[in-house]
């Protein structure tokens, strides 16, 4: 798998992931609240998963601009997989 492939479903991983994890927030702080365990739990998952999004991010801008566009290709491809 070349590096493309790898940044891709790395950043696309991780945004299916910050996703789940704001549906999830969302439901418990309605059910539960803010001083719920569990709310405490997915904040603390947020805020690695927001870190590894803003990590794949920079290294992106490190890529050459053709291979920035081929990561993001590869990520709609993924995004229209799933519908």
């Amino acid at each position: 798998m070349n590096r493309t492939m790898k940044m891709a479903q790395a950043y696309f991983s991780i945004s299916q992931s910050m996703k789940s994890n704001t549906d999830e927030i969302i439901r418990v702080l309605e059910a539960e609240g803010p001083d719920s365990p569990k709310f405490q739990r997915l904040w603390v998952e947020r805020d690695s998963a927001f870190l590894s999004w803003s990590n794949a991010a920079a290294a992106l801008q490190e890529l050459p601009l053709e291979e920035v566009l081929m990561v993001h290709q590869q990520v709609e491809k993924m995004r229209a997989q799933i519908g």
